[in-house]
Protein backbone atom coordinates (compact mmCIF):
# COMPACT_ATOMS: atom_id res chain seq x y z
CA UNK A 1 0.00 0.00 0.00
CA UNK A 2 2.87 2.51 0.54
CA UNK A 3 4.53 1.95 -2.70
CA UNK A 4 1.12 2.20 -3.94
CA UNK A 5 0.44 5.71 -2.63
CA UNK A 6 3.46 6.74 -3.43
CA UNK A 7 3.01 6.20 -6.72
CA UNK A 8 0.08 7.83 -7.11
CA UNK A 9 1.68 10.57 -5.31
CA UNK A 10 4.76 10.88 -7.46
CA UNK A 11 2.29 10.86 -10.87
CA UNK A 12 0.11 13.50 -9.70
CA UNK A 13 3.25 15.90 -8.60
CA UNK A 14 4.69 14.58 -12.68
CA UNK A 15 1.65 15.50 -14.03
CA UNK A 16 1.06 18.92 -12.14
CA UNK A 17 4.71 20.00 -12.76
CA UNK A 18 4.79 19.28 -16.37
CA UNK A 19 1.28 20.59 -17.25
CA UNK A 20 1.62 24.02 -14.50
CA UNK A 21 2.54 26.26 -17.28
CA UNK A 22 -0.03 25.19 -20.17
CA UNK A 23 -2.63 24.70 -17.92
CA UNK A 24 -2.29 28.32 -16.04
CA UNK A 25 -2.24 29.77 -19.78
CA UNK A 26 -5.82 29.91 -21.18
CA UNK A 27 -7.38 29.78 -24.85
CA UNK A 28 -9.76 30.90 -26.93
CA UNK A 29 -11.59 30.60 -30.43
CA UNK A 30 -14.36 32.00 -32.18
CA UNK A 31 -16.35 29.12 -30.98
CA UNK A 32 -14.84 27.28 -29.31
CA UNK A 33 -13.10 23.94 -29.54
CA UNK A 34 -13.87 20.48 -27.95
CA UNK A 35 -14.90 20.54 -23.82
CA UNK A 36 -14.21 24.64 -24.40
CA UNK A 37 -12.79 24.44 -20.90
CA UNK A 38 -9.93 26.70 -22.32
CA UNK A 39 -7.41 24.18 -21.07
CA UNK A 40 -5.30 24.15 -24.88
CA UNK A 41 -6.63 24.82 -28.76
CA UNK A 42 -7.86 21.55 -28.63
CA UNK A 43 -10.37 22.56 -25.80
CA UNK A 44 -10.68 26.06 -26.29
CA UNK A 45 -13.16 28.65 -24.55
CA UNK A 46 -15.90 30.09 -27.02
CA UNK A 47 -15.77 33.47 -27.59
CA UNK A 48 -19.28 33.84 -28.55
CA UNK A 49 -20.44 32.59 -25.46
CA UNK A 50 -18.06 34.84 -23.18
CA UNK A 51 -14.89 33.14 -23.34
CA UNK A 52 -12.88 35.96 -24.56
CA UNK A 53 -13.90 37.46 -21.02
CA UNK A 54 -13.53 34.36 -19.25
CA UNK A 55 -10.31 33.67 -20.74
CA UNK A 56 -8.89 37.00 -18.85
CA UNK A 57 -10.39 36.89 -16.20
CA UNK A 58 -9.36 33.54 -15.57
CA UNK A 59 -5.74 34.29 -16.03
CA UNK A 60 -3.09 35.20 -12.96
CA UNK A 61 -0.04 37.35 -13.05
CA UNK A 62 2.38 36.41 -15.06
CA UNK A 63 -0.33 33.86 -17.46
CA UNK A 64 -1.04 34.42 -20.71
CA UNK A 65 -4.74 34.63 -22.47
CA UNK A 66 -4.14 33.58 -26.04
CA UNK A 67 -6.55 34.42 -28.88
CA UNK A 68 -6.61 32.52 -32.43
CA UNK A 69 -7.24 33.55 -35.34
CA UNK A 70 -10.55 34.15 -37.03
CA UNK A 71 -13.78 36.90 -36.58
CA UNK A 72 -14.95 37.74 -33.41
CA UNK A 73 -17.98 39.08 -34.04
CA UNK A 74 -19.29 41.64 -31.11
CA UNK A 75 -17.28 40.10 -28.46
CA UNK A 76 -16.06 43.03 -25.95
CA UNK A 77 -13.71 42.50 -23.01
CA UNK A 78 -13.14 44.98 -19.18
CA UNK A 79 -9.95 44.64 -18.96
CA UNK A 80 -9.42 44.78 -15.29
CA UNK A 81 -6.70 43.25 -12.30
CA UNK A 82 -3.86 43.17 -14.11
CA UNK A 83 0.02 41.35 -13.25
CA UNK A 84 3.04 42.62 -11.29
CA UNK A 85 5.64 44.65 -12.53
CA UNK A 86 7.91 41.15 -12.66
CA UNK A 87 5.04 39.20 -14.01
CA UNK A 88 2.85 40.98 -16.70
CA UNK A 89 -0.75 39.60 -17.13
CA UNK A 90 -1.14 39.32 -20.94
CA UNK A 91 -3.56 38.58 -23.75
CA UNK A 92 -1.96 37.42 -26.98
CA UNK A 93 -3.82 37.02 -30.65
CA UNK A 94 -1.95 34.15 -32.80
CA UNK A 95 -2.06 33.66 -36.25
CA UNK A 96 -4.03 30.25 -36.77
CA UNK A 97 -5.21 29.52 -40.44
CA UNK A 98 -3.30 32.53 -42.01
CA UNK A 99 -4.72 35.33 -40.09
CA UNK A 100 -5.10 37.14 -36.87
CA UNK A 101 -7.85 37.37 -34.37
CA UNK A 102 -10.45 40.08 -35.88
CA UNK A 103 -13.13 41.67 -33.12
CA UNK A 104 -15.54 42.72 -35.46
CA UNK A 105 -18.20 45.39 -33.80
CA UNK A 106 -21.39 47.29 -35.47
CA UNK A 107 -19.92 50.58 -35.21
CA UNK A 108 -20.44 52.68 -38.23
CA UNK A 109 -18.97 56.25 -39.47
CA UNK A 110 -22.95 57.62 -40.31
CA UNK A 111 -23.55 57.52 -36.58
CA UNK A 112 -20.24 57.95 -35.12
CA UNK A 113 -21.54 58.75 -31.57
CA UNK A 114 -23.32 55.16 -30.99
CA UNK A 115 -22.08 51.98 -30.91
CA UNK A 116 -19.99 49.48 -28.62
CA UNK A 117 -16.40 49.87 -27.04
CA UNK A 118 -13.70 46.77 -27.72
CA UNK A 119 -11.61 46.80 -25.37
CA UNK A 120 -12.22 49.23 -21.81
CA UNK A 121 -9.72 49.04 -19.41
CA UNK A 122 -11.12 49.42 -15.50
CA UNK A 123 -9.37 51.90 -13.28
CA UNK A 124 -6.39 51.06 -11.88
CA UNK A 125 -5.44 47.76 -13.80
CA UNK A 126 -1.56 47.33 -13.99
CA UNK A 127 0.83 45.77 -15.19
CA UNK A 128 -0.45 44.15 -18.45
CA UNK A 129 0.06 43.92 -22.20
CA UNK A 130 -2.66 43.34 -25.22
CA UNK A 131 -0.98 41.80 -28.17
CA UNK A 132 -1.45 40.74 -32.46
CA UNK A 133 -4.81 42.05 -32.39
CA UNK A 134 -7.49 43.46 -35.27
CA UNK A 135 -10.62 45.12 -34.57
CA UNK A 136 -12.92 46.56 -36.46
CA UNK A 137 -16.37 49.30 -36.68
CA UNK A 138 -16.18 49.74 -32.85
CA UNK A 139 -17.14 53.27 -31.57
CA UNK A 140 -13.90 53.24 -29.11
CA UNK A 141 -11.14 50.19 -29.89
CA UNK A 142 -9.69 50.56 -26.77
CA UNK A 143 -10.66 52.89 -23.99
CA UNK A 144 -9.74 53.76 -20.84
CA UNK A 145 -12.79 54.25 -17.44
CA UNK A 146 -10.47 56.09 -14.91
CA UNK A 147 -7.02 55.49 -15.66
CA UNK A 148 -4.55 55.24 -13.01
CA UNK A 149 -2.87 52.53 -15.14
CA UNK A 150 1.24 51.45 -14.04
CA UNK A 151 3.00 49.42 -16.65
CA UNK A 152 0.81 49.06 -19.90
CA UNK A 153 1.55 47.65 -23.34
CA UNK A 154 -0.39 48.18 -26.26
CA UNK A 155 1.21 46.21 -28.94
CA UNK A 156 1.10 45.59 -32.59
CA UNK A 157 -2.79 46.47 -32.71
CA UNK A 158 -4.44 47.55 -35.81
CA UNK A 159 -7.50 49.50 -35.37
CA UNK A 160 -9.73 50.12 -38.83
CA UNK A 161 -13.16 51.85 -39.16
CA UNK A 162 -13.70 53.51 -36.08
CA UNK A 163 -14.32 56.65 -33.99
CA UNK A 164 -10.62 56.24 -31.59
CA UNK A 165 -8.63 54.14 -31.71
CA UNK A 166 -7.26 54.34 -28.12
CA UNK A 167 -8.40 56.78 -25.50
CA UNK A 168 -6.23 56.93 -22.82
CA UNK A 169 -7.10 59.06 -19.70
CA UNK A 170 -4.42 59.86 -17.14
CA UNK A 171 -6.77 59.72 -14.53
CA UNK A 172 -4.03 61.96 -12.65
CA UNK A 173 -4.81 64.88 -10.33
CA UNK A 174 -3.60 68.37 -9.67
CA UNK A 175 -2.90 67.99 -6.47
CA UNK A 176 -1.95 64.49 -6.87
CA UNK A 177 -0.22 63.57 -10.34
CA UNK A 178 1.80 60.73 -9.47
CA UNK A 179 -1.51 58.69 -9.71
CA UNK A 180 -1.88 59.61 -13.49
CA UNK A 181 -0.99 56.84 -15.75
CA UNK A 182 2.45 56.12 -16.49
CA UNK A 183 5.19 53.93 -18.08
CA UNK A 184 3.13 52.97 -21.01
CA UNK A 185 4.13 51.50 -24.48
CA UNK A 186 2.23 51.37 -27.51
CA UNK A 187 4.01 50.21 -30.19
CA UNK A 188 3.50 49.07 -34.01
CA UNK A 189 -0.09 50.09 -33.58
CA UNK A 190 -2.13 51.43 -36.97
CA UNK A 191 -5.60 52.92 -37.04
CA UNK A 192 -6.98 53.60 -40.07
CA UNK A 193 -10.16 55.25 -41.07
CA UNK A 194 -11.60 57.40 -37.96
CA UNK A 195 -14.02 59.94 -37.32
CA UNK A 196 -12.54 61.49 -34.22
CA UNK A 197 -8.78 60.45 -33.44
CA UNK A 198 -6.19 57.81 -33.38
CA UNK A 199 -4.80 58.04 -30.05
CA UNK A 200 -5.83 60.90 -27.24
CA UNK A 201 -4.24 60.82 -23.90
CA UNK A 202 -5.34 63.46 -21.73
CA UNK A 203 -5.48 63.98 -18.07
CA UNK A 204 -1.97 63.39 -16.52
CA UNK A 205 -1.10 60.28 -18.43
CA UNK A 206 3.36 60.36 -18.23
CA UNK A 207 6.47 58.40 -19.08
CA UNK A 208 4.63 57.42 -22.39
CA UNK A 209 6.31 56.32 -25.40
CA UNK A 210 4.30 55.29 -28.89
CA UNK A 211 6.53 53.93 -31.34
CA UNK A 212 6.12 53.22 -35.16
CA UNK A 213 2.48 53.95 -35.54
CA UNK A 214 0.33 55.09 -38.07
CA UNK A 215 -2.60 57.36 -37.42
CA UNK A 216 -4.32 57.75 -41.07
CA UNK A 217 -7.41 58.91 -40.75
CA UNK A 218 -8.99 58.21 -44.11
CA UNK A 219 -9.17 61.89 -45.16
CA UNK A 220 -13.02 63.21 -46.49
CA UNK A 221 -14.70 59.61 -47.47
CA UNK A 222 -14.18 59.89 -43.26
CA UNK A 223 -14.54 63.36 -41.76
CA UNK A 224 -18.23 62.51 -40.89
CA UNK A 225 -17.67 64.59 -37.62
CA UNK A 226 -16.13 67.49 -37.07
CA UNK A 227 -12.92 66.79 -36.63
CA UNK A 228 -10.40 64.62 -37.42
CA UNK A 229 -6.92 64.43 -34.99
CA UNK A 230 -3.96 61.69 -35.41
CA UNK A 231 -2.51 61.72 -32.15
CA UNK A 232 -3.93 63.86 -29.29
CA UNK A 233 -2.50 65.29 -26.32
CA UNK A 234 -5.32 66.77 -24.30
CA UNK A 235 -3.50 67.74 -20.77
CA UNK A 236 -5.74 68.64 -17.84
CA UNK A 237 -8.56 70.27 -20.04
CA UNK A 238 -11.68 68.86 -18.98
CA UNK A 239 -15.24 69.83 -20.48
CA UNK A 240 -16.54 69.08 -16.83
CA UNK A 241 -16.17 72.48 -14.92
CA UNK A 242 -17.35 71.01 -11.90
CA UNK A 243 -14.71 68.19 -11.87
CA UNK A 244 -11.00 68.34 -9.71
CA UNK A 245 -9.08 69.62 -11.73
CA UNK A 246 -6.65 67.12 -13.74
CA UNK A 247 -2.71 67.31 -13.75
CA UNK A 248 -1.16 67.46 -17.50
CA UNK A 249 0.00 65.08 -19.55
CA UNK A 250 3.60 65.23 -19.71
CA UNK A 251 7.07 63.57 -20.46
CA UNK A 252 5.14 61.91 -24.17
CA UNK A 253 7.52 60.54 -26.73
CA UNK A 254 6.61 59.91 -30.06
CA UNK A 255 8.67 58.05 -32.23
CA UNK A 256 8.70 57.19 -36.15
CA UNK A 257 4.50 57.91 -36.42
CA UNK A 258 2.76 59.25 -39.00
CA UNK A 259 -0.04 60.96 -39.20
CA UNK A 260 -2.10 61.52 -42.19
CA UNK A 261 -5.16 62.69 -44.19
CA UNK A 262 -6.86 64.53 -41.38
CA UNK A 263 -9.92 66.29 -43.48
CA UNK A 264 -12.00 69.29 -42.10
CA UNK A 265 -14.96 71.05 -44.80
CA UNK A 266 -15.74 73.95 -42.92
CA UNK A 267 -16.93 75.84 -45.96
CA UNK A 268 -16.20 79.63 -45.70
CA UNK A 269 -14.75 79.22 -42.42
CA UNK A 270 -11.07 78.35 -40.78
CA UNK A 271 -10.60 74.09 -41.98
CA UNK A 272 -9.35 72.67 -38.96
CA UNK A 273 -8.01 68.84 -38.36
CA UNK A 274 -4.33 68.21 -37.73
CA UNK A 275 -1.78 65.36 -37.60
CA UNK A 276 -0.07 65.59 -34.10
CA UNK A 277 -2.35 68.08 -31.56
CA UNK A 278 -1.23 69.28 -28.25
CA UNK A 279 -2.97 72.01 -26.12
CA UNK A 280 -1.53 73.76 -23.69
CA UNK A 281 -1.02 72.11 -20.03
CA UNK A 282 1.46 69.50 -21.39
CA UNK A 283 4.86 69.57 -20.96
CA UNK A 284 8.01 67.76 -22.34
CA UNK A 285 6.66 66.39 -25.34
CA UNK A 286 9.07 65.22 -28.15
CA UNK A 287 9.03 63.58 -31.72
CA UNK A 288 11.75 62.00 -32.87
CA UNK A 289 11.31 60.90 -36.97
CA UNK A 290 7.38 61.44 -36.99
CA UNK A 291 5.85 62.61 -40.11
CA UNK A 292 2.72 64.55 -40.84
CA UNK A 293 1.58 64.78 -44.34
CA UNK A 294 -1.94 65.98 -45.96
CA UNK A 295 -4.12 67.12 -43.27
CA UNK A 296 -6.02 70.06 -43.94
CA UNK A 297 -4.65 72.26 -40.91
CA UNK A 298 -1.68 71.33 -38.92
CA UNK A 299 1.13 69.09 -39.49
CA UNK A 300 1.53 70.07 -36.03
CA UNK A 301 -0.55 72.03 -33.75
CA UNK A 302 0.91 72.50 -30.56
CA UNK A 303 0.33 74.56 -27.85
CA UNK A 304 2.74 72.51 -25.12
CA UNK A 305 5.21 74.16 -22.99
CA UNK A 306 8.67 73.10 -24.60
CA UNK A 307 8.20 70.53 -27.38
CA UNK A 308 11.17 69.05 -29.28
CA UNK A 309 10.82 67.81 -32.34
CA UNK A 310 14.18 66.07 -34.55
CA UNK A 311 14.09 64.78 -37.81
CA UNK A 312 10.34 65.21 -38.50
CA UNK A 313 8.83 66.23 -41.85
CA UNK A 314 5.50 67.80 -42.66
CA UNK A 315 4.49 67.60 -46.19
CA UNK A 316 1.36 69.24 -47.94
CA UNK A 317 -0.66 70.37 -44.90
CA UNK A 318 -2.14 74.02 -44.72
CA UNK A 319 0.53 75.07 -42.12
CA UNK A 320 2.99 72.31 -41.50
CA UNK A 321 4.11 73.57 -38.37
CA UNK A 322 1.91 75.74 -35.64
CA UNK A 323 3.27 76.71 -32.19
CA UNK A 324 1.16 78.81 -29.85
CA UNK A 325 3.45 78.60 -26.23
CA UNK A 326 4.88 81.79 -25.17
CA UNK A 327 5.35 79.99 -21.95
CA UNK A 328 8.41 77.86 -23.12
CA UNK A 329 10.16 77.06 -26.70
CA UNK A 330 9.23 74.79 -29.29
CA UNK A 331 12.67 73.30 -30.71
CA UNK A 332 13.10 72.18 -34.18
CA UNK A 333 15.94 69.97 -35.39
CA UNK A 334 17.25 68.83 -38.86
CA UNK A 335 13.18 69.03 -39.55
CA UNK A 336 10.92 70.00 -43.17
CA UNK A 337 7.93 72.17 -43.75
CA UNK A 338 7.48 72.00 -47.28
CA UNK A 339 4.30 72.30 -50.34
CA UNK A 340 1.65 73.74 -48.02
CA UNK A 341 -1.75 73.27 -49.35
CA UNK A 342 -4.65 75.19 -48.68
CA UNK A 343 -7.89 73.04 -49.22
CA UNK A 344 -10.80 75.20 -48.37
CA UNK A 345 -11.65 78.03 -46.12
CA UNK A 346 -9.82 81.49 -44.61
CA UNK A 347 -6.47 81.45 -43.54
CA UNK A 348 -3.46 80.78 -45.56
CA UNK A 349 -0.38 78.07 -45.73
CA UNK A 350 2.68 78.00 -44.19
CA UNK A 351 5.76 76.20 -43.85
CA UNK A 352 6.27 77.25 -40.24
CA UNK A 353 3.40 79.59 -38.18
CA UNK A 354 4.03 80.99 -34.61
CA UNK A 355 2.37 82.71 -31.97
CA UNK A 356 4.99 81.70 -29.07
CA UNK A 357 8.54 81.29 -29.33
CA UNK A 358 10.11 78.91 -32.01
CA UNK A 359 13.64 78.02 -32.64
CA UNK A 360 14.60 76.01 -35.38
CA UNK A 361 18.36 74.01 -36.11
CA UNK A 362 19.22 73.13 -39.49
CA UNK A 363 15.90 73.21 -40.90
CA UNK A 364 14.43 73.59 -44.64
CA UNK A 365 10.76 75.37 -45.49
CA UNK A 366 10.30 75.75 -49.15
CA UNK A 367 7.57 75.99 -51.72
CA UNK A 368 5.07 77.40 -49.02
CA UNK A 369 2.54 80.19 -49.59
CA UNK A 370 4.03 81.58 -46.32
CA UNK A 371 7.22 79.87 -45.32
CA UNK A 372 8.03 81.40 -42.19
CA UNK A 373 4.71 83.44 -40.50
CA UNK A 374 4.92 85.03 -37.27
CA UNK A 375 1.37 85.68 -37.13
CA UNK A 376 1.15 87.79 -33.74
CA UNK A 377 3.24 90.28 -31.94
CA UNK A 378 3.96 87.46 -29.18
CA UNK A 379 6.06 85.49 -31.78
CA UNK A 380 9.89 85.28 -31.53
CA UNK A 381 11.15 83.07 -33.86
CA UNK A 382 15.01 82.04 -34.08
CA UNK A 383 15.92 79.92 -37.53
CA UNK A 384 19.76 79.05 -37.23
CA UNK A 385 21.64 77.30 -40.34
CA UNK A 386 18.41 77.15 -41.93
CA UNK A 387 16.66 77.03 -45.64
CA UNK A 388 14.11 79.16 -46.46
CA UNK A 389 13.39 78.58 -50.71
CA UNK A 390 10.82 79.07 -53.01
CA UNK A 391 10.51 77.92 -56.18
CA UNK A 392 8.86 80.06 -59.64
CA UNK A 393 6.46 77.45 -59.74
CA UNK A 394 4.89 77.96 -56.15
CA UNK A 395 6.34 81.39 -55.78
CA UNK A 396 5.66 82.02 -51.91
CA UNK A 397 6.16 84.96 -49.25
CA UNK A 398 9.43 84.28 -47.53
CA UNK A 399 8.13 85.40 -44.30
CA UNK A 400 5.53 87.82 -42.59
CA UNK A 401 6.13 89.77 -39.55
CA UNK A 402 2.95 90.50 -37.34
CA UNK A 403 4.45 93.91 -36.10
CA UNK A 404 5.93 93.39 -32.69
CA UNK A 405 7.08 89.89 -33.59
CA UNK A 406 10.84 89.12 -33.81
CA UNK A 407 12.56 86.61 -36.34
CA UNK A 408 16.31 86.38 -36.15
CA UNK A 409 17.83 84.84 -38.87
CA UNK A 410 21.57 83.24 -38.46
CA UNK A 411 23.47 81.44 -40.41
CA UNK A 412 20.70 81.08 -42.65
CA UNK A 413 20.13 81.05 -46.80
CA UNK A 414 17.57 82.96 -48.04
CA UNK A 415 16.15 81.94 -52.12
CA UNK A 416 13.31 82.96 -54.31
CA UNK A 417 14.30 81.72 -57.76
CA UNK A 418 14.77 84.50 -60.25
CA UNK A 419 14.31 86.82 -57.61
CA UNK A 420 17.36 86.67 -54.46
CA UNK A 421 18.97 84.50 -52.87
CA UNK A 422 21.26 81.41 -54.22
CA UNK A 423 19.79 78.26 -55.30
CA UNK A 424 20.03 75.51 -52.88
CA UNK A 425 19.61 72.60 -55.04
CA UNK A 426 17.88 70.41 -53.88
CA UNK A 427 18.52 66.47 -55.32
CA UNK A 428 14.53 66.38 -56.47
CA UNK A 429 11.67 68.55 -55.25
CA UNK A 430 9.23 65.34 -56.22
CA UNK A 431 9.95 64.11 -52.57
CA UNK A 432 7.16 61.70 -50.49
CA UNK A 433 9.32 62.66 -47.49
CA UNK A 434 11.66 59.45 -47.85
CA UNK A 435 14.95 59.62 -49.19
CA UNK A 436 17.37 62.24 -50.09
CA UNK A 437 15.15 64.36 -52.61
CA UNK A 438 14.99 67.20 -50.39
CA UNK A 439 18.92 67.25 -49.43
CA UNK A 440 20.66 70.32 -50.68
CA UNK A 441 23.81 69.99 -52.85
CA UNK A 442 24.48 73.46 -52.22
CA UNK A 443 24.95 73.50 -48.51
CA UNK A 444 25.52 70.02 -47.91
CA UNK A 445 24.92 68.85 -44.55
CA UNK A 446 25.58 72.84 -42.93
CA UNK A 447 22.64 74.27 -43.66
CA UNK A 448 18.84 72.88 -43.61
CA UNK A 449 17.30 69.82 -43.47
CA UNK A 450 19.37 66.80 -44.76
CA UNK A 451 18.42 62.99 -44.60
CA UNK A 452 21.77 61.34 -43.74
CA UNK A 453 20.81 62.75 -39.74
CA UNK A 454 20.47 60.48 -36.71
CA UNK A 455 17.93 61.28 -34.31
CA UNK A 456 19.93 59.11 -31.86
CA UNK A 457 23.27 60.06 -33.08
CA UNK A 458 22.85 63.71 -33.85
CA UNK A 459 23.06 65.93 -36.71
CA UNK A 460 25.83 64.12 -39.63
CA UNK A 461 28.88 66.57 -39.64
CA UNK A 462 27.25 68.73 -37.63
CA UNK A 463 29.37 71.73 -35.64
CA UNK A 464 30.33 71.20 -32.08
Amino acid sequence: MKVTFLSIGLMLLSTLSSGSVQAADTFVLPQGAGTKSGASWENALDASAGGLQKGWDAIAPGETCFVGGGEYKGVTLSVGGGGTEARYKKLVGVNRGGERPRLVGTWTKEMPAKGPDCITLKQGASFWSLENLDIRSYRNAVITSGGRHTGIRLLNIDVTGARAGMELAGGGLAAQPEIGTHDVVIQDCDFVNFTKRGIRFQGGNYKVRVVNCLADAGGKVWATEPFQMGFSVQGSQTSDKKATEASADHDITFVNCTANNSYNDAGAGYWNADGFVAESTPYNLRYENCKALDNTDGGWDDKSRNPVLINCVALRNKRNFRFWTTKGTATLTNCIGAFAVKRGGNSTGAGLWSKGNVRAENCTFHDNTINVDLDEPTARVELVRCIISSSKAKRGTPSTVEAGGQLTLTDTAVWEEGKNGDDPQFASTAWDGTGNGMDSRRYGKAKGYHSGFSASAGRVGARN
